[in-house]
């Protein structure tokens, strides 16, 4: 299976509950369940963190 990479966009519609939130959160539900990580870059991580 290839491996998921979010963006910061993706991650802010999930803690925003903003469209397509609901796709990322089935996304870290199957990630913790199947102990399959999700990718993110840290240039991603950080502009989420500055947004939120």
């Amino acid at each position: 299976m290839a491996a998921k990479v979010l963006d910061s966009f993706a991650l802010l519609a999930y803690f925003r509950d903003e469209p397509g939130g609901e796709t990322v959160e089935a996304l870290l539900v199957s990630a913790g369940r199947k102990d399959q990580p999700l990718h993110m870059t840290d240039v991603n991580t950080l502009r989420s963190n500055i947004r939120l």
